[in-house]
């Protein structure tokens, strides 16, 4: 599995698809086009090629966030 070079982690990167492969399960259309039916894979391609945009968010801006 290669990592894009603009996410940190394979942690983060494996969160960023997840999410984005649930988006593709409960009904989201894919950004690519590709043969392939399986949400992961194409959630996965997605996320290589730099179409889907995540924000870090830190502590602090989170504990703001929830009040």
């Amino acid at each position: 599995m290669k990592i894009p070079e603009n996410i940190d982690s394979k942690y983060r990167y494996i969160q960023i698809v997840a999410k984005r492969c649930a988006q593709l399960q409960s009904g989201a259309k894919p950004k690519i086009s590709t043969l392939s039916t399986k949400h992961a894979a194409i959630a996965q391609n997605e996320v290589s090629e730099g179409l889907i945009g995540f924000k870090v968010i830190d502590e602090k801006e989170a504990s703001e966030k929830d009040e």
